[in-house]
């Protein structure tokens, strides 16, 4: 069980948030925990640095980077970079992000139309699309754009300079952009 598990621990132990971890179970392996003559620590659920946010953790970066390194440096954070599956999640990212693009978790690097989420899941799946589309109803983003880069566009951006951040853009995943990373949150014990 995961109380026995617990015993024997000699670092840090992350419990993920998740409906896999009720209340009762995680009172019980705190009971567990203090029986056993061992110190803990509560950390915040959320890393230094991080935002707190139904359920999940957003890092907003401020530094500028490419696609690739920005989703290589929510790697190296724990994260991911930000994967939108609710229109609230979009208005939260929106007023989060101060107006300044930022690279999200979405990609057709691997099939031109083929909208990937950095879980592999094709956009279709999360529900909720965001691109930006001109006021008579006709469809704008994504369109590949190839003036800047023949490569075209295969990464999608929260936003551009020109309407801000509220709908999706697809760029050049060569462009420097601020990121959004996202993990779930957790509760850490550190032993004392």
């Amino acid at each position: 069980s995961a109380v026995r598990a617990l015993h024997g621990l000699k670092h840090s132990l992350c419990l993920a948030c998740t409906p896999l971890i009720t209340r009762s179970k995680f009172r019980d392996i705190l009971t567990h925990l203090r029986a056993s003559g061992s110190h803990f620590k509560y950390c915040k659920p959320c890393p230094e640095g991080w935002v707190s946010h139904g359920g999940k953790c957003y890092f907003f970066s401020t530094d500028e980077v490419n696609w690739t390194q920005s989703r290589d440096h929510c790697v190296s954070m724990g994260g991911h970079l930000v994967i939108i599956n609710s229109q609230e999640e979009q208005t939260f990212l929106y007023s989060s992000t101060k107006n300044k693009t930022h690279w999200i978790g979405l990609n057709d690097l691997e099939t031109e139309g083929r909208w990937l989420w950095v879980d592999n899941k094709p956009l279709s799946q999360t529900g909720v699309q965001f691109w930006f589309i001109w006021p008579n109803g006709v469809k704008k983003e994504p369109d590949n754009w190839t003036k800047y880069d023949p490569e075209g566009e295969d990464c999608a951006a929260l936003g551009n300079d020109v309407v801000g951040t509220y709908v999706w853009f697809d760029a050049s995943c060569k462009q420097l952009k601020r990121f959004v990373c996202e993990t779930d949150k957790g509760l850490v014990f550190n032993r004392e």
